[in-house]
């Protein structure tokens, strides 16, 4: 059976709601994650790992949200220490080579950070995620899971959840992160371990070279030396002990946020 609510008739989704009344929201972006990952794994990642828990602990997967990020947030246009802090004071500058390696003008993707951050930085994605959780919650589910598959929208996410509360949502919203697990990182060992785990043909540890000191646009543990389909696994059984829990709460509805 279908775990995906896109995918599922009215009986089906009506019949697996009522068993768990659990929703899961996968959030993410399109952004560089090295030559080995393909260009949407936050979402991706996100969508994986939350369809994994779904099958296992019951509820229903939404779709993934991939649109409305703050482009300033991005490894295409921060992965340059002369620009940003993200990377180790001594990567050297990314940007060019992920610009070349895709025929993409750094210049007009600095661009469109500077119009982001005009319009509003994160704020239409807030906005876009506060509107979801109610739609959410209007579906019948009693508990958002929602997994923001991409680090700088941890900080808006909190910003939502609060708005959906103090907006008056009923239902009870979890964010599952990966720094629950983990340190985390850029399509190094973590990232990369977790597609190996869950969607194997989208990788190719092949594209990346081993005599790079740094691969292009990745930050982290090298993902040639320690990303494995093992690892990942072991990361997906300890979220679904975390989510596991959450389901189990009993009590009345409220707001649950990851490292709360």
């Amino acid at each position: 059976m279908t775990m995906h609510y896109t995918h599922m008739r009215p009986r089906a989704f009506t019949k697996r709601r009522l068993e768990c009344p659990v929703a899961y929201l996968p959030l993410g972006i399109l952004e560089w994650h090295g030559f080995h990952n393909p260009l949407g794994l936050d979402g991706i990642k996100a969508e994986k790992v939350l369809s994994h828990l779904a099958g296992k602990l019951g509820g229903v997967v939404l779709p993934t949200l991939y649109w409305g990020d703050n482009r300033e947030d991005v490894v295409d246009v921060i992965c340059d220490p002369a620009v940003s802090s993200f990377p180790p004071p001594n990567a050297g500058d990314h940007v060019t080579g992920i610009c070349e390696a895709m025929a993409l003008s750094r210049s007009r993707l600095e661009e469109e950070a500077r119009r982001s951050r005009q319009n509003g930085g994160w704020r239409l994605w807030e906005e876009l995620v506060v509107h979801t959780l109610f739609q959410s919650e209007s579906l019948g589910f009693d508990l958002i899971v929602v997994y923001p598959g991409h680090y700088p929208m941890h900080g808006p996410m909190d910003r939502a959840v609060d708005a959906f509360s103090s907006g008056g949502g009923r239902a009870r919203v979890f964010v599952l992160k990966d720094h629950l697990v983990a340190r985390g990182d850029h399509a190094a060992a973590f990232e990369t371990s977790l597609l190996l785990a869950l969607a194997p043909d989208l990788v190719d540890l092949a594209e990346l070279s081993a005599t790079d000191a740094m691969h292009l646009g990745v930050v982290g543990d090298d993902p040639l030396r320690h990303a494995s389909a093992e690892y990942g696994l072991s990361i997906v059984a300890k979220f679904e002990r975390i989510v596991a829990a959450q389901i189990a709460l009993a009590g009345p509805a409220r707001v649950l946020r990851a490292g709360n």
